[in-house]
C-alpha cells in the first residue's frame, strides 16, 4: 500500500492480515479441496439407529396420571410429570444425542461446512465468511477466523463458542425434526396406561443395553459393508466414540487400537487372497472394541443387516466384493416382458392399416421398432422394421394379429447379431425407456 514517508511516497507492507498471504499459503489454497458436509446423511445415520427399543422406552416414560396422546419425543422432553425412571431414559438419550452431534462435528471443515453451507447466516442476520484478523473475528459473529499453520500455510478455522453452540444447535434441530417424524402422535386409552407397570430400574438398563448394542451392530455393519462414504465415517466415529478405541478404515481393512496407539489390531478385507466374508468378521471385532454390551445381540444385529442387504459391486466405499448377487438375466427375457407390458391391451380391430400403423408405432416408441403399412393398396397388411430385420406382412382384420406382431417383436429386438441385441436392449435399460429390476443387467 501507498504511504507518504519524509514527504516521499513509497510501498509499504499491509498489516492487514486479509490482505496478505505467503507463498506457500497460496499453493495450499489453491490445491486444497475440502468437501461438503452431508448434514443429512449424519443425522439420518442416529435416526434410523434408534431402534423400536429406544422409541419404546421413551413412550413408556409419560406419565401414566392422565389419558388421551402419549407425545413425540421432544415434547415428552418439554415434561415435568415425569417419574424418576423415566427421566432417567430421557437422560441417557439425550446425553446420545450429545455425543453424536459433537463426535460428527469433530472434523473442523465439517463444521465449517454446517455453518457456511447448511446454516449461512449468522445470528446476527449476516452471512458467514472468513477473517485472518482476530480482532474482527471477535467482534463480528459472522466472521470465522482462520489461522495459518507456520510450516505449510494451511488455514484452519478457528471456531468462537457462540460459533460451536450455532453449528451444534444446528445439528440437533435437524435430528429433532426426524424424531417427530419417526414418532407421530398415537392416541392411548387412559385404561391401557395405567395397566402398565412401570419398569423397574434393571428393567430399564437391560433396555438400554440391548438398545446400545443393537445401534452398535447398525453401526459396525455399515463401517465394514457401508456403500456411502458420509455413513461410514460417521459409523467409524460412532464405534470410536462408544468403544473409547481409535478406529481406522482403509481400503485394505479396518484396524482398532487404543486411545494412546497401543496394541493395534487388524481386520483385513481379504483372506488368503481372497475376498473376505464380512459377517466372519463380526465376531471377531466384538472383542477388540472391548464393549460391556450384549456380544450376541451385536453380531446378530450386524450379521443380519449384512444378509438383508448385499453389495452389489465392489466400490471405494467398501472393501467386499459380491455377497449373493442376484442371479443374472436374459437380456432377452426383459426385453420380451416389457413389450409384453407395452402390446398387450393394443386394439386394432376396426382400425385402417395406417392407423393400425400409428396405434403400434406409439406403443414401441423408443425401441428402435417401427411398424409400416403395406404399399399394396389392395391388402390390409402391415409388417415391421428392426434394424435390418423385416417382418412377413401381418393383416390387421384378421383376428390374433396383435399377437403375431408382438411375438415377432419378442423375438427381433435392433441388432445384427445376439451381442449386438444384448447391448442395445442394455442401453436401452439404461436410458429408462425399458424398465428392469435393479441388478437384473448389471455388469
Amino acid at each position: 500500500m501507498e504511504q507518504i514517508v519524509d514527504g516521499k511516497e513509497v510501498y509499504i507492507m499491509n498489516k492487514n492480515p486479509n490482505q496478505f498471504a505467503s507463498v506457500s499459503t497460496l499453493r495450499n489454497q489453491i490445491a486444497g479441496k475440502y468437501d461438503k458436509f452431508n448434514t443429512n446423511a449424519a443425522t439420518d445415520a442416529f435416526v434410523n439407529g434408534l431402534g423400536e427399543e429406544v422409541t419404546s422406552a421413551i413412550k413408556q416414560g409419560a406419565s401414566t396420571a392422565a389419558g388421551g396422546l402419549i407425545l413425540n419425543v421432544e415434547d415428552i422432553r418439554k415434561r415435568t410429570d415425569l417419574s424418576e425412571d423415566g427421566k432417567q431414559i430421557l437422560y441417557k438419550f439425550a446425553d446420545s444425542e450429545n455425543q453424536f452431534i459433537k463426535s460428527t462435528l469433530v472434523n473442523p471443515f465439517d463444521r465449517l461446512s454446517v455453518l457456511t453451507n447448511s446454516k449461512k447466516f449468522a445470528p446476527n442476520g449476516m452471512q458467514y465468511g472468513f477473517t485472518y484478523d482476530e480482532a474482527e473475528a471477535k467482534g463480528n459473529p459472522s466472521k470465522i477466523l482462520l489461522r495459518r499453520d507456520p510450516s505449510s500455510g494451511q488455514p484452519t478455522p478457528q471456531f468462537t463458542d457462540e460459533q460451536m453452540k450455532v453449528s451444534e444447535d444446528f445439528i440437533r434441530t435437524e435430528l429433532r425434526a426426524k424424531y417427530s417424524r419417526k414418532e407421530e402422535l398415537k392416541p392411548t386409552p387412559q385404561a391401557q396406561l395405567q395397566e402398565r407397570r412401570a419398569p423397574t430400574t434393571g428393567e430399564i438398563d437391560e433396555r438400554n443395553r440391548r438398545s446400545d448394542a443393537k445401534i452398535f451392530g447398525e453401526n459396525l455393519a455399515t463401517a465394514l459393508t457401508g456403500k456411502d462414504p458420509v455413513a461410514i465415517g460417521n459409523a467409524i466415529k460412532y464405534l470410536a466414540n462408544k468403544s473409547n478405541k481409535i478406529v481406522n478404515r482403509s481400503a485394505t481393512g479396518i484396524t482398532i487400537s487404543n486411545t494412546d496407539g497401543t496394541s493395534p489390531t487388524t481386520y483385513n478385507f481379504t483372506d488368503a487372497g481372497k475376498i473376505a466374508d464380512p459377517r466372519k468378521l463380526t465376531k471377531a471385532m466384538i472383542s477388540a472394541f472391548g464393549t460391556s454390551l450384549p456380544e450376541e445381540t451385536i453380531v446378530s444385529v450386524a450379521n443380519n443387516l449384512i444378509g438383508k442387504n448385499p453389495l452389489e459391486t465392489k466400490t471405494k466405499a467398501s472393501g467386499f466384493n459380491v455377497v449373493n448377487k442376484p442371479a443374472v438375466v436374459d437380456p432377452m427375457t426383459v426385453y420380451g416382458r416389457h413389450i409384453d407390458g407395452v402390446i398387450a391391451d393394443a386394439d386394432v380391430a376396426g382400425l385402417s392399416k395406417g392407423e393400425a400403423a400409428d396405434a403400434l408405432n406409439a406403443k414401441l416408441s423408443g425401441l428402435g421398432v417401427t411398424v409400416k403399412s403395406s404399399n399394396n393398396p389392395f391388402t390390409d397388411n402391415v409388417y415391421v422394421v428392426s434394424g435390418k430385420n423385416k417382418s412377413p406382412d401381418f393383416d390387421v382384420t384378421k383376428a390374433g394379429t396383435v399377437e403375431a406382431i408382438k411375438k415377432w417383436v419378442k423375438a427381433n429386438p435392433s441388432g445384427e447379431t445376439p451381442v449386438q441385441k444384448a447391448a442395445n436392449i442394455k442401453a436401452l435399460v439404461k436410458s429408462g425407456v425399458i424398465k428392469s429390476a435393479s441388478g437384473e443387467l448389471d455388469d
